[in-house]
């Protein structure tokens, strides 16, 4: 969710989102069963996971951690943007007749 809003804001596809964050264009579902989505160095499941761990904390996650989530989202995206932005967005960019039939977010 989190990182939903940095995509939205810079108006990335939801198959470019999907292909930013899995390496590759997959579902959901077929991206939680993926050994590839664990990787090390995917940088937003690493995220993701904290995320969702701290918040699951009894007492002070789901009152403190949403709070400090989105800090830490906003700090992420602008460490995204320092390095020059999403990978996928390059894609976009390079390929604009094959993002004619993507209907942004």
């Amino acid at each position: 969710d989190y990182m939903d809003r940095y995509f939205d804001a810079i108006s990335l596809p939801p198959k470019l989102q999907r292909v930013e964050v899995f390496g590759e264009d997959r579902s959901d579902c077929l991206a939680l069963l993926h050994p590839a989505t664990y990787d090390s160095d995917n940088d937003y499941a690493r995220f993701g996971f904290m995320c969702g761990f701290m918040e699951s904390l009894p007492i002070v996650g789901w009152v403190l951690f949403p709070v400090t989530n989105a800090v830490a989202a906003a700090l992420f995206a602008c460490d995204i943007e320092k390095s020059g932005g999403p990978a996928a967005l390059e894609i976009l960019k390079s390929h604009p007749s094959q993002s004619a039939g993507i209907s942004p977010a």
